[in-house]
This record gives C-alpha cells, sequence and structure tokens, in this order.
C-alpha cells in the first residue's frame, strides 16, 4: 500500500551543479505562552557563561553582576555545547560538497542565512553580507566616488547623521571626502525631522547622492527611533536610507521591509556580537542588490562559517521570544525610572518619560550636593569593587550634557595640548538586559542609590591616571589576580594552566542582602580611614594648572578628604557646565501643558492647504505616483495616494493613547509627580545636612546646637535667602497645580464646545490627506499624543488626590 502512495513533489535548491537537496522551509512562530516565556527567560539567565564568577577586589571577593550589555554580549552554554557538538565536527570546505564535512558545512551556512532573513524580514531583493565592520564596508560602497580625484557633483555623496551618532561611525565616510550634515534632536529627545526636512529640501537639487545614516535607539537614552516615518520622508526626496541596528538588535524588531510605501530600507546593519550569545558572532550587513550591482567587490565575506552559525542561532533564539522582548523591556524600564526619580544626586541624560518606546538602558552623572560631580569611571570602579557590578563609561562632549560650541573647544584644546584625558567630561551607562531577573535588578537600583549618596567618601583611597582618566583603588587589588597567557605549559603531552587565586580575609557576601550591608560598613568606615589618612599622599596629588582647574568638573580626593574631616570652604562648587539646565524644572512643566492646551484648541480652526513638494531628484524613487505622509513622532503616520481609495495608516512606534484628555489628565498627574519628587528631595537635603551638622556638635539637645545646624545649613545653600526661595518656591508650585487644573477644564469645556471639521491639509513633503476628527487630533510639537475620553472625571479626582498629598507633605 505504501509502494502505491503518490509522493508529493519536493522543491529543491542547487548548491553545485552535481548535488540537489531538499529546500529548508521557514516556518511561522507561534506565539508562546507565557509559562514557557518565564521557563525561557530563566533558562537563558542561568546559561550565561561568566554569571556570577568570583573575582578579587579591594574590598574582598565579589560576584560578577554584568549589566554592560550596551557595548558586549555575553556566550550562552547551550548554544557553545550546540557549536562544540555538532557544528565544529562537520566543519569543512564549504566550496567543495563532494565531501561530508563540506557539504554540511554548505547546508549549515544556509540554513543560517535563512534564519536572519526570516528575522529580519528581507527578501530575494536583499544581500546578506558577513563582515567584521559593516559601517567601514557601507562608507566604501556609498562614499566610492568620493576617493577619486575627480570629486564631480554626480559622483560626490552627502551623509545625513543625527547629532550624537558615534563617530566611529562617521569616521569613514570623512575619510572618503563625504560631506557629514548633522540633523539637530527636538526637544522630546527625538530626530528632529522638520531639521533632516530643511536639509532634504536644500540639497536635493544639487545632483549629489543623499544617504541618511541613523541609529535606530539613542545610546544615550534608550529611545528607539521611527524608523518608518524618518524612512518614508527620506526617499520622498529621493535620499538613501540607511540603519543601524548594533544597540538595538538584541530586543527590537528589525523589519526591512515593512508592508508601507516608500517605507522599505536600502541598507541595515548590525553586530549580532552585542546580542546574548553571539559573542565571536561577527557583523550583519543587508543591502539591496540594486545598489551593488556595480560593485561586486563588496560581496566579499570576512568571517567563516562558524560564525555565520552563530548569527542564525542568535536570531532564532531572539525569534522564539518574539515580542515577548519588548514587553518585558517596558516593564523595566518603568521599573528603573521610577527609581532614579526618587535619587535627587542622580542626573539622567535625556527625558525619563516612559511614554516613547525604548530599551532598558540609561546614562547619568552623579552630583556631589556641594555642586561637583563625581568622575564618570570612578562611579564605574566603585560599582565593580563594592558590589561587583559592571558597567561602562563613555567620553562626551556636545550639548547633551549642557557643553557650549566654546566650551567644547576649550575642551579639546586642553586635552590635545595636555594629553589629559581624564579631563574629558562623559557618562556612566547601565543596561538591564531581558532576562534579568527582578531581584538583581533591585540589587543594581539599590547598590546605585548608595553610590550616589555616599560613594563620594571612598575617594580618598582610589588614584586617576590622568593619561586615560581610569581610576584604581591604591592597593591595585584587581590586577593580583590576572590571569596570564605565558601561564599556559605544555607538558607530559597535554596544557597545563596554573589557576591563580589569592586567599581573602573577608568572607564572601551570600546574597544580595548581605552584599548591601557589606557596602553599607565600608562607607561607614571612610570617615574613620579619611582620620588616618594623610593628606599629602601620592594618591592625593592633584594638577596645579590653571587651565585644567578651570575646566575640572568632578571632586577630587583631596576635597572629598577634606569634607570628611569637617566642614571645608576649600571645595569647588561651580562646574563648567551642568547637564541639568537641559532638564526642564517643574515650574516649566505647567507652562508646557497650557501650551500644548491652547495649541489643541487653535488646531482645531482650519488651516491652509499648501500643495506638497515635489521630488525632482532624479533617483530609483521618484516613480509616481508618490505617497504624501504626515506624521508625528509621537501620534499616528498617515500616508495616502492618488490612486488609493482609502489612507493608509502607519501605526507609530511611539504612539500613545489615541484621547487627548486621557494624555492630558496623565500629563497632570506626571507634573505632579514630579513636583512631588522636587519637594522630598529638598526637604531630604536639608535633613541631611542638619544631621551632618548634628553629629559632630558636642551637644545634640542643646538648643544652641540646632541654631547653629540650622545656620550652617543655610550657608550650604548659599544663603538663608536661597532657604527661604526654596520654601516659597514650593508654595508656588502649589498655587500653579492649582491654576493648571483650571486651565485643564477650561480646555475640556472649550473642546465640547467645538465641534467643527477639519479639512484636508498639505504640510510640505510630508502631508495627511485625510478629515481629522477630534478623536483623531493629535499633538504635532511632541513625542505624545493628546486625546479625550470618557474617564475624564475620574482622571480629575485622582488628580485632586495628588494635590492634597502634596500639600499635606508641603505643610509637614
Amino acid at each position: 500500500m505504501s509502494a502505491t502512495r503518490k509522493q508529493r513533489p519536493v522543491k529543491t535548491i542547487s548548491i553545485c551543479q552535481d548535488f540537489v537537496f531538499p529546500k529548508s522551509v521557514t516556518r511561522e512562530r507561534r506565539p508562546q505562552k507565557t509559562e514557557d516565556t518565564q521557563k525561557l527567560l530563566k533558562y537563558i539567565d542561568d546559561a550565561v557563561i561568566g554569571k556570577g564568577s568570583l573575582f578579587f577586589g579591594p574590598f574582598g571577593r565579589r560576584k560578577v553582576v554584568y549589566a554592560n550589555y550596551s557595548t558586549s554580549g555575553r556566550s550562552l552554554q547551550f548554544l557553545e555545547d550546540y557549536i562544540l557538538k555538532e557544528v565544529l565536527p562537520a566543519y569543512g570546505d564549504l566550496n567543495c560538497t563532494s565531501s561530508v564535512t563540506g557539504l554540511q558545512s554548505n547546508l549549515y551556512d544556509t540554513e543560517s542565512r535563512d534564519l536572519i532573513k526570516h528575522a529580519v524580514n528581507a527578501t530575494d531583493d536583499d544581500e546578506i553580507i558577513f563582515c567584521n565592520n559593516p559601517s567601514n564596508r557601507l562608507a566604501q560602497l556609498f562614499g566610492i566616488g568620493n576617493s577619486y580625484e575627480n570629486n564631480e557633483k554626480y559622483n560626490r555623496v552627502i551623509l545625513f547623521v543625527s547629532y550624537l551618532e558615534p563617530y566611529a561611525n562617521i569616521k569613514p565616510w570623512i575619510d572618503l571626502n563625504v560631506q557629514v550634515e548633522k540633523i539637530k534632536k527636538n526637544i522630546d529627545g527625538f530626530l528632529d525631522l522638520v531639521d533632516l526636512e530643511r536639509k532634504l529640501c536644500l540639497y536635493k537639487e544639487s545632483g549629489c547622492k543623499l544617504v541618511g545614516l541613523f541609529s535606530t535607539v539613542s545610546r544615550l537614552t534608550g529611545i528607539l527611533a521611527d524608523d518608518v516615518a524618518t524612512t518614508i520622508l527620506l526617499h520622498q526626496y529621493g535620499a538613501i536610507s540607511v540603519w543601524d541596528y548594533t544597540d538595538s538588535c538584541s530586543s527590537a524588531q528589525i523589519n526591512v521591509n515593512p508592508d508601507l510605501p516608500l517605507a522599505t530600507k536600502d541598507a541595515i546593519f548590525f553586530s549580532c556580537c552585542n546580542m546574548i550569545g553571539g559573542v565571536q558572532a561577527g557583523g550583519i550587513l543587508i543591502v539591496k542588490k540594486s545598489i551593488m550591482q556595480n560593485l561586486p567587490s563588496i560581496r566579499m565575506e570576512m568571517i567563516n562559517s562558524i560564525n555565520i552559525v552563530r548569527c542564525g542561532l542568535v536570531m532564532q533564539l531572539k525569534e522564539t521570544l518574539g515580542t515577548h522582548i519588548m514587553t518585558r523591556n517596558e516593564k523595566i524600564c518603568k521599573q528603573v525610572l521610577s527609581h532614579i526619580r526618587t535619587i535627587p544626586e542622580i542626573i539622567l541624560i535625556g527625558p525619563s518619560s516612559t511614554v516613547a518606546r525604548r530599551i532598558p538602558t540609561i546614562s547619568f552623572l552623579i552630583k556631589h550636593p556641594r555642586g561637583t560631580f563625581l568622575h564618570h569611571r570612578f562611579v564605574v570602579a566603585v560599582l565593580n569593587d563594592v558590589f561587583g557590578i559592571q558597567s561602562t563609561a563613555n567620553n562626551l562632549i556636545n550639548q547633551a550634557l549642557g557643553i557650549s560650541d566654546n566650551l567644547k573647544v576649550e575642551y579639546e584644546k586642553c586635552i590635545k595640548n595636555q594629553c589629559n584625558e581624564s579631563i574629558s567630561p562623559g557618562y556612566t551607562c547601565l543596561t538591564f538586559p531581558f532576562f534579568m531577573t527582578d531581584a538583581e535588578i533591585n540589587f543594581i537600583l539599590e547598590s546605585l542609590k548608595m553610590v550616589a549618596q555616599e560613594g563620594w567618601k571612598l575617594l580618598i583611597q582610589y588614584e586617576m591616571n590622568t593619561k586615560n582618566g581610569e581610576w584604581r583603588h591604591h592597593t591595585n587589588a584587581l590586577a593580583k589576580e590576572r590571569k596570564w597567557l605565558h601561564s599556559i605549559r605544555y607538558n607530559d603531552g597535554r596544557m597545563l594552566f596554573n589557576d591563580r587565586r589569592i586567599s581573602a580575609p573577608d568572607r564572601l557576601p551570600q546574597n544580595y542582602g548581605d552584599c548591601l550591608q557589606t557596602a553599607r560598613n565600608i562607607f561607614s568606615r571612610a570617615r574613620k580611614t579619611a582620620q588616618r589618612s594623610n593628606s599629602n599622599d601620592s594618591f592625593f596629588a592633584t594638577s596645579n594648572d590653571e587651565e585644567t582647574e578651570k575646566l575640572r568638573w568632578f571632586i577630587l580626593p583631596r576635597e572629598a578628604h577634606e569634607l570628611l574631616l569637617g566642614p571645608s570652604q576649600n571645595v569647588k562648587n561651580l562646574p563648567p557646565f551642568d547637564p541639568k539646565n537641559l532638564v526642564e524644572k517643574p515650574l516649566m512643566l505647567d507652562f508646557r501643558l497650557l501650551q500644548k492646551s491652547r495649541s489643541l484648541i487653535d488646531s482645531l480652526k482650519p488651516l491652509k492647504t499648501s500643495p506638497p513638494l515635489e521630488n525632482q531628484n532624479s533617483s530609483a524613487y521618484s516613480s509616481p505616483p508618490s505617497p504624501i505622509v504626515r506624521f508625528s513622532l509621537g501620534g499616528d503616520t498617515q500616508c495616502a495616494m492618488s490612486n488609493f481609495s482609502h489612507p493608509i495608516s502607519i501605526p507609530n512606534r511611539n504612539s500613545c493613547s489615541s484621547d487627548t484628555e486621557q494624555d492630558i489628565s496623565e500629563y497632570v498627574r506626571g507634573v505632579t509627580k514630579e513636583i512631588s519628587d522636587e519637594i522630598k528631595s529638598e526637604i531630604r537635603e536639608v535633613i541631611s545636612k542638619v544631621e551632618d551638622v548634628l553629629e559632630n556638635s558636642e551637644s545634640v539637645n542643646d538648643m544652641q546646637a540646632l541654631c547653629v545646624a540650622n545656620v550652617n545649613c543655610a550657608e550650604d545653600m548659599k544663603s538663608e535667602s536661597e532657604l527661604s526661595a526654596a520654601v516659597a518656591r514650593n508654595t508656588n508650585l502649589m498655587r500653579q497645580i492649582n491654576n493648571m487644573n483650571d486651565e485643564t477644564k477650561l480646555t475640556q469645556n472649550q473642546r465640547r464646545s467645538d465641534s467643527l471639521p477639519i479639512q484636508p491639509v498639505y504640510t510640505g513633503a510630508i502631508s495627511k490627506l485625510k478629515t481629522v476628527t477630534h478623536n483623531e487630533l493629535s499633538s504635532q510639537d511632541s513625542g505624545i499624543n493628546m486625546s479625550f475620553n470618557d474617564d475624564e472625571r475620574r482622571k480629575t479626582r485622582n488628580f485632586s488626590d495628588d494635590k492634597m498629598i502634596i500639600k499635606k507633605e508641603c505643610d509637614t
């Protein structure tokens, strides 16, 4: 019976002319159950190679807690076991499939490409290239005309990048004489598409090749960019769209070919080394074949098939988890940002709003109560030595830290002339992976809070290398257990090496709570350590150069030593820059709310219609009809074509609720929460300063000592008038909350009374062909959608309750 059964035809592809094998069919990924997802997350967390490994530091042994996934990933034991047992034994020559090893290696290579192709939604029109440095390969591809001596207009390339694009991505283009145009960011930290459109319009008639190179996520804030809207805008002006997924490939969805007009990306690249399990995997570059027709050399691959297989396995693991990754990331972001807001010493770079879609990456500075900051690399050293937390620090000299252009020139001149990298400003960065447990996240947050409040007390025990800005404990304990390749010996026909271990006198903390208590004891002993130390020690030595002192923005060990011994006036109070100047104070937030409320009312009036700009640049994207798009960074994008019967709705990644009234209420609640945190932080700061004075006082119960404490506290706040001003400011905040509530009610009443329809509107090259109703109205001046719904009364009651809580705290 089996002999007469008809066999289904098998689809085949040919590796070579003499061998045919069944084509691998990529099955659609089924959504996993929540229970299975939790098991898989725990399975990944337990399989991280190096998790919980021990090292000997200056304060005893600690376990490694890795939170540096923004710059490097970690290997997974089960993936390495599969490669060791299955892939490596079958490794052979891919160009010869007559042998079993060559055949199996070729099959692994082909299947890995299919897995990657499915994961990024690539098609047959896309070329997948494996290389070690995709950014350099792209620069060679698009900037090849600029490398010639004959730099005519049609050979030249103009590159559009964001203002915070890493220099490593731009340098290959600069070396090829490519003109680089930097795009500003808007007030909410997103890419300013208005500025991008202005510059595209400026260069569209130049005859040059226009290329837009942008990162899908901000390396400072973790906020995801709107790649769909930006790509459509680039294509409307005939520009090529290139995206860097290196920092978001482990968490965010990668879609090369969205089902929208003009939304197809021309090239993307990312490095699997930043993904969990992707160590040694290499980089991936995906380019449209139409762009590479005359450049066959660009297809040359630089990594072997083993690393290609590792890339496929990593992408397969990510696809298995699917949308659960972003769901977990959103929960982690809310947990981290809500905790950071309660620590006034931490200054977060960029907006701390949870409205926009983002990955759990935070960049911050720690400010000392006297005014200056803790050096970003010193913070990394303390997190490592005291808690075992692995973080990273980067130098940054631009407006993101509140540094003006003139001050930037002074810093660059000082660093170049004196070879002093320690004076360069920067930030500390922590990244929380999606598989990290809640207990581990809470431990990192509590450790960060402790370093922010008491970390400066350990400055007297550390030395700074002025050449590179790195900080080390004066005992240099980390180098005592260094592992040496020269320790490897081949004796008795095998490899032997010495596992160098030092017996630590202190006991190892058994859990996270034990480690936190050990850290508290270390910080509490810092004052006694300062009393035994001499300010003339070698690790107190600093530069006396006037130019360096003028640009110094961090507290020195010498200053920390004086503060630990008692009140000191020889401490720098005013740094040359302050990132907090870029962050809006709670006093200004109510003004923004009034502006947005009035803009909603004004936007209900009919607007003038302006014709769209025609794209006259000769490119592959000039085929009619060209869609006209109108979008906001926080709202839904609408795309319409002349031959479409209905508009196409483009969902925005940073979209919020569709009702403006609900978002206004949520915004008011957010303002109230920030005001409350501001008041609490000021009260906490005053109490801490009073306690410091009372601790050094001989008679605590004496009324005279209490008066002296109040005077000293007022002296630290510069004057008694400032203290009175802080109290008056809190009173003004409550008054403005009441005004804000009245203005919100006025906006709601005026909105209900206005029922005029909206006419179709055109705005430059970005337009919307649709009659906008009240429920679809969105704010165009920020990344937040505002709309009204029927829950307004409940939101208003919650807002009133929050006001009463703040009033009680102020009275207290």
